[in-house]
Order: C-alpha cells, then sequence, then structure tokens
C-alpha cells in the first residue's frame, strides 16, 4: 500500500513537470490576415529621396482641364432589314412553265419571275364570270321589284330577299376578285375568250435574286419560296458596345464601318439611328443601330463583320501627359504625391478609369474614395511614371 501512494505521487510530479515545459516552449506564429493586407496596403506607397528622384528623372504637375475627342472601337455586322428581304412564291401551287430570272439578278418590283400552271386558276376565272353575269342579272331583277312595289303589284319581303341575293352575289364576286389578285390576275379586261390555267409570280420588293429553286416542269407547292430576294440599298450596321462608352453616343452621331475581310477597303460611313435601352447582363454590351447613307463602291453582305469607329464629341475633363499612365493588363494606374518630408516624398500608385486619349495625352477620372483632396489640388508624376513603377515593384519584393 505504501508502496502504491509513493508511485502515484511520483506520477502526478511528472506530468506537473511535463506541462510546465509544454507551457514554457515559445510557439511559431502565423501571419494574420490583418498583417497580409497591411502589407498588401504599403505595396501602394513608395517613398523617395530626392536623390532618387533625381536619377528617375520623376516631373510632377497639376492635371489640366482639357477636350479629346473619345474614339470607340467596336464591332458591327451588316444587317438587313426585315422589310429589305423577301422569300417569293405562289398562294397557289403550280407547275413551273417558265423562270425568268438566274441566281444574281436584279429585279424591280413588280417585275415577273415566274409564270406557273394550275387549272384551279382556270375555275377561279370561270366562277368569277359567272358570278359576275349572275351579277348583273340580280341589279335587274332588284330594279323590276322595286318599280313593282311603287305600284303595289309585290311585297316588302319580296324586295328584301332581292336584296339580300344581290348583296350575297356581290360578296362572291369581291372574293373571287381578291383570290384572283393574289395570283397575280387581273379582272378588269377578264373575259371568257381570255381566261388561262396560267399565272405569274412577281417580285414584291426590288434587289438581288439569290437561293433559286425549282425548274420547268417542277409542280412548286402552295406558299413554298421559290427565290428568295434582298434588297441592299438600305443597309444597317447592328453595333454592340461597352456600358461604359454608351453615354458618349447619340443618335445622329456618324460611324465607320470596315469589313474584317477587306482591312484595306475605304470606311463605310453611316449614321446612328437607334440606342438599346437596355444592358446585356452578361457582355455589359448595349446594341445600336446605324444607316449606311452612302452608295456603296463595293458590295456589303447581310452578316458581314467589321471594325467600328466611333468619334464623339469632346469634353473639358482632368488630362495628364501620356507619359503619366501606368497600363497593367486593362487596367489603368497614375501615381500622385501623397506627401513630401525631410526624409523624402512619398507616392501613392492609385487606379484610374481613362475616358478619352490620343497620342499625347489622356483624360481620367478616379475612383478611389480614400482621396481626400480634389483633383485640381493633386500633384501627379507626369514623366518617369514607368521607372518609378518599376522601382516601386522591385522595392516591393525585396521587401518579401
Amino acid at each position: 500500500m505504501k508502496t502504491q501512494i509513493i508511485y502515484s505521487a511520483f506520477l502526478a510530479c511528472f506530468v506537473l513537470l511535463f506541462w510546465s515545459c509544454e507551457k514554457n516552449t515559445p510557439q511559431e506564429t502565423t501571419p494574420t490576415s490583418t498583417e497580409n493586407k497591411t502589407v498588401s496596403e504599403e505595396q501602394n506607397h513608395t517613398s523617395f529621396s530626392d536623390e532618387q528622384i533625381k536619377k528617375l528623372g520623376l516631373e510632377l504637375t497639376k492635371s489640366s482641364l482639357k477636350s479629346i475627342p473619345k474614339v470607340i472601337e467596336a464591332t458591327g455586322t451588316i444587317h438587313l432589314p426585315p422589310q429589305n428581304r423577301a422569300l417569293v412564291g405562289s398562294v397557289l401551287g403550280g407547275k413551273i412553265k417558265q423562270i425568268l430570272i438566274h441566281e444574281g439578278d436584279y429585279v424591280k418590283k413588280g417585275q415577273t419571275i415566274a409564270i406557273l400552271e394550275n387549272p384551279e386558276a382556270l375555275k377561279m376565272q370561270q366562277e368569277y364570270l359567272t358570278v359576275s353575269a349572275r351579277l348583273t342579272m340580280l341589279e335587274s331583277d332588284l330594279e323590276r321589284q322595286k318599280s313593282l312595289q311603287t305600284q303595289d303589284a309585290t311585297t316588302q319581303k319580296i324586295v328584301q330577299q332581292a336584296q339580300a341575293e344581290l348583296d350575297m352575289a356581290k360578296a362572291q364576286k369581291a372574293g373571287l376578285q381578291a383570290q384572283l389578285q393574289m395570283i397575280n390576275l387581273s379582272t378588269k379586261s377578264l373575259s371568257s375568250s381570255s381566261i388561262s390555267s396560267t399565272f405569274s409570280v412577281l417580285a414584291p420588293i426590288s434587289g438581288m435574286t439569290h437561293n433559286i429553286v425549282g425548274q420547268l416542269g417542277e409542280f412548286i407547292d402552295a406558299n413554298k419560296s421559290m427565290v428568295e430576294i434582298l434588297n441592299e440599298d438600305h443597309l444597317h450596321i447592328e453595333i454592340l458596345v461597352y456600358e461604359k462608352d454608351i453615354d458618349a453616343i447619340k443618335e445622329g452621331q456618324k460611324v465607320n464601318f470596315i469589313p474584317y475581310n477587306s482591312p484595306t477597303a475605304k470606311p463605310v460611313e453611316a449614321v446612328v439611328y437607334s440606342i438599346s435601352n437596355t444592358i446585356d447582363a452578361i457582355t455589359k454590351t448595349v446594341s445600336l443601330h446605324a444607316e449606311i447613307k452612302q452608295k456603296l463602291a463595293t458590295i456589303l453582305r447581310d452578316g458581314t463583320l467589321g471594325k467600328i469607329t466611333i468619334e464623339s464629341e469632346g469634353q473639358d475633363r482632368s488630362t495628364l501627359p501620356k507619359d503619366a499612365l501606368i497600363q497593367e493588363g486593362e487596367e489603368f494606374f497614375i501615381f500622385i504625391q501623397k506627401q513630401k518630408t525631410e526624409k523624402g516624398t512619398e507616392f501613392d500608385k492609385i487606379k484610374i478609369e481613362v475616358y478619352a486619349q490620343n497620342e499625347d495625352e489622356f483624360q481620367f477620372f478616379i475612383k478611389d474614395d480614400s482621396i481626400q483632396k480634389s483633383i485640381s489640388e493633386l500633384l501627379f508624376v507626369s514623366k518617369g511614371a514607368y521607372y518609378l513603377n518599376a522601382s516601386s515593384a522591385e522595392t516591393a519584393g525585396h521587401s518579401h
């Protein structure tokens, strides 16, 4: 029993000693997310001595208000309006007697492009002539009944019946006349000696012929397309521009179009006539339409893709020399002087949006809410920004 007590006391002392050693052992620490954030933020702050600034050739300046026309680039697609495209067939099928056009011919509205034959056309003309003759007889009968009524030789009911039969015959004649007009048969000079089983297919619009279907002797079903006619006299361009550029575009503005398959061709001018009010949620683009007004020296087909350039009117905005601009991928940055001390000058690298630019200057606006001063009060690195950016990146690399 005594031996067991001594053993238990010894074991308790050993556990206490082990726990004490664990507690005093230094623990390895892991940088917190806050510490990482501080390092990341400090990468945008760079301090240089006056000697370093002189070696880098840095120059500082304030921005100025200038107007630079904004050139917007986009992709456009030649688009044929629905009213300039027609699939031509006949409401009455028939056997092809003649095809009067070739692929690529230019046809005028109302021009005969084919002649079909169907006995139904003959039957419709016969019915029309029959109804016309009956109509003449019914008109005479109505006049006779009205005359008899004045002499009390007939009843009002008989007169009304004669009027109803006449109205019914007129409706039948009008219906048959409309059907004959739909297959381009005139009823003005129609007689028993002029009726025919053939009828014409006419071009509903002017334009170029494409996709001719059928051959002599073939039966074409009703409403089946025999030819497609495209009127390319008034082509439109469908353009997609990014949301950020849409405010610079207005109706009536001119655009230039150069087909991708003819990059050296003379630009085609068009005028914006419609701008969509909706923004595509995926592409962040807005659709607009422009109409080609000029006479084309080259043929542009429906669906042709090309490069679009739109030059908008310039507006007075904050402007800096092009040497102040730093581009990293699709993002733009500039350097501003944060503060100047005895030890040197501290610069901040800030992200900007470029509104417009030319070969020498660029317009911009700052989206960084941490900048407390107005743009007109800030000093910007106008020369040597490229070297300052490279030196800042090198310094940040060594700090890691």
